[in-house]
């Protein structure tokens, strides 16, 4: 299979790093997550590269991973060569057994230690299991994400195209591109949903890592369960949305920032290439990443303060300019992006979608706190308590455009396992008494320090000091998406970052100031949720909950694999979108026209074409239902012979209908589902 061609060099990259860094296994993890950054910056590149000549195809593509892969194997040859290790023994040790064999001899001693690593272990396995076996049905992957993917393959160009969607052009595209590649090289989505599973694996992996530098190992292996018992993280890690890759970027960042106290050319590299990864992917990376900017520019400044004989102003300035620097070569991998969105929106970020806070003050503040807070706080009446009080102090009038145009009186807080709204209650609290136990204790430090000498201060307070940065900056993230953003029902997804980020602090805080027994129970709770949260995801649950639900699916264990895209949200969907597709097949119709909402699925109708159509067929959007429609169309409307209508205003009276020919069946009323159809002449 030639996905093998990336899963492959990317194995022998990780081999050649680890072979690079020390043999101990925390130097396995971090040569992972900088093979994850070299090949993020690898897929971006490539993407971009072969869209300038129309040339991003399969061929294409394979060419380039087969070229990667082969010189990875001269490399690593060339590698033993110059260390004199070309045995057979030396090519053994690369093998499987002796991996797997290795690995096991990094495992911890302790029972409670292997439990922990067994539990994540198994996590992960039932969340690969079940991003393997659904095709994504999630609502933004049927609705921009996927057919993004599906219009870039098509073109041959990541280059912008008409669309009644503006998401699907608008909205970073890294995630898309890693999906684009193993759709290519896959010859379908069977991996799509992998991609965030993999940076649920890195999120991991980096988190432990974190922890590790900012307290002991003892509290890295705790925070490996506390993050992957996270809720919203198992949630996305089966879906194709972005949330979980940008802050697997993030978690790179700030693991580099706290790697050294002397950052080295290579050191700014990773740092500037893992930022720059997590803004390609979304945009909430820069308010994120915002606050770890700033605690890098605090440490360069402290660095170089010892290396100036204290000159404030030239270390100050040398920081600074050193920042700015980084920053700069991080949006390099977005310019491209930024640039067609600037052409066609005339915005670097492309369109707002409503999401914006325009009200920004005090009190706006507030209650985006608090209504955040109660998505993860299963507190009877408490989201509605916040929404009254929000009503008395706002018109009501205004109340619709403060909640981002969400009806919150719709609402209700929900813990049921569904990737956009499921809270994390037990990290939230834990999360809390951590930060409080810390300020308490660094504040003691402070004393301590002011009472007697800085070096005693510097020998017992430098772990708390750096996760005192670090939860300063996961709170400043906080508070500054609370400012500069509307509250969203599905700002658990979007505030997924802050909760990861904050697993160290926590980890810390269960390592040194809980009870052995009530850690034990802590961790136990959070193991028996992550698990039951693994199995039953809402609209793919490997075990379906016996509940009445809108959206619960039944097992996936159970469904064929096309049957899964509407088993979920939209099962109104699957009838209705089979007929007319259907209908395009046994007209023979190769060139269809979309006249879609802006929350239509549209993906569904590319997988039915595939599956049903033997002959090749080009999709497109017909309805210019935006100020955008300079967009280069992807093929002329004079080709079409067939357009799937969601839309009443969508009818035979436009342009394009104009011509004899056409006649129109209502598949469905509700949902409206109309094909028109393009008469072949006799």
């Amino acid at each position: 299979m030639p996905v093998l061609l990336l899963a492959g060099s990317s194995l022998i990259t990780w081999i050649i790093l680890c072979s690079i860094r020390s043999p101990h296994h925390s130097g396995m993890r971090a040569a992972f997550i900088q093979t994850c950054i070299l090949y993020g910056v690898l897929i971006a590149g490539l993407t971009e590269g072969l869209s300038l000549t129309r040339s991003l195809n399969f061929s294409s593509v394979a060419v380039f991973w087969t070229s990667i892969l082969i010189l990875n194997i001269v490399f690593l040859v060339f590698a033993l060569q110059q260390r004199h290790r070309v045995t057979k023994d030396s090519f053994s040790a690369l093998l499987p057994t002796k991996l797997i064999a290795k690995a096991r001899r990094a495992l911890p001693q302790e029972s409670s230690q292997k439990a922990t690593i067994v539990c994540v272990m198994l996590i992960l396995l039932l969340c690969l299991a079940t991003a393997l076996i659904a095709p994504p049905n999630n609502w933004d992957s049927m609705t921009y994400h996927m057919p993004r993917v599906m219009h870039w393959l098509q073109n041959g160009t990541v280059a912008h195209y008409t669309t009644n969607n503006l998401r699907q052009i608008s909205f970073p595209p890294f995630a898309g591109y890693t999906i684009a590649q193993l759709q290519l090289l896959s010859g379908g989505d069977r991996f799509a949903n992998t991609v965030q599973w993999l940076a649920f694996v890195g999120s991991i992996t980096g988190i432990s890592l974190l922890t590790r530098q900012l307290s002991t190992e003892k509290a890295a292996r705790i925070s490996t369960l506390v993050c992957a018992s996270l809720p919203m993280a198992i949630m996305q890690s089966t879906t194709t949305q972005t949330d979980l890759i940008t802050t697997f970027w993030l978690v790179c960042f700030a693991y580099f920032i706290f790697s050294t106290e002397s950052y080295s050319g290579l050191d700014y590299f990773w740092l500037s290439a893992s930022l720059g990864l997590s803004i390609l992917t979304k945009p909430t990376a820069i308010i994120f990443g915002f606050p770890l900017v700033i605690i890098l520019a605090l440490r360069i400044f402290r660095a170089k303060q010892l290396t100036s004989n204290g000159y404030f102003i030239s270390s100050f300035l040398q920081s600074i300019f050193t920042v700015l620097g980084l920053v700069a070569s991080s949006l390099i991998l977005s310019i491209p992006s930024y640039w067609r969105n600037y052409e066609t929106f005339s915005s670097f970020l492309g369109i707002d979608g409503g999401t914006r806070n325009t009200n920004i003050t005090l009190l706006s503040l507030i209650f985006n706190i608090l209504k955040n807070l109660a998505l993860n706080l299963p507190i009877p009446g408490f989201l509605r308590l916040v929404h009254q009080l929000e009503k008395q102090v706002y018109s009501v009038n205004n109340i619709y455009q403060q909640t981002g145009g969400v009806n919150i009186d719709k609402f209700r807080t929900s813990m049921a396992p569904n990737e956009d709204h499921v809270g994390s209650p037990i990290h939230l609290i834990l999360g809390v008494l951590a930060a409080v136990v810390l300020i308490v204790t660094c504040y003691s430090y402070w004393r301590l320090w002011k009472a007697e000498n800085r070096s005693q201060r510097i020998d017992r307070n430098t772990t708390k000091d750096n996760l005192l940065w670090l939860l300063s900056s996961n709170l400043s993230g906080f508070l500054l998406f609370n400012l500069l953003l509307n509250w969203q029902p599905w700002g658990n997804r979007l505030l997924l970052p802050v909760f990861v980020l904050n697993t160290p602090v926590i980890a810390d805080y269960l390592n040194s100031s809980v009870k052995p027994k009530l850690r034990s129970i802590l961790l136990s709770l959070l193991a028996i949720s992550a698990v039951l949260y693994a199995l039953t995801p809402m609209r793919h649950p490997l075990l379906a909950l016996p509940i009445s639900h809108p959206e619960q699916s039944q097992s996936i264990l159970t469904l064929d694999r096309q049957a899964i895209y509407f088993s979920g949200v939209r099962k109104d969907l699957k009838v209705p979108y089979e007929a007319a597709t259907d209908a395009i097949v046994n007209h023979g119709c190769g060139s269809i026209g979309l006249a879609l909402d802006m929350n239509d699925w549209e993906y569904p109708l590319w997988t039915l074409l595939h599956q049903k159509s033997a002959k090749p067929f080009r999709l497109k959007h017909v309805r210019g239902g935006n100020e955008y429609t300079e967009i280069a169309s992807e093929f002329a409307d004079s080709a079409l012979c067939a357009v799937i209508a969601t839309i009443d205003t969508n009818n035979p009276q436009q342009p394009l209908y104009k011509q004899q020919g056409w006649q129109a069946t209502t598949i469905s009323e509700s949902p409206l589902v109309r094909l028109y159809l393009k008469q072949k002449s006799v």
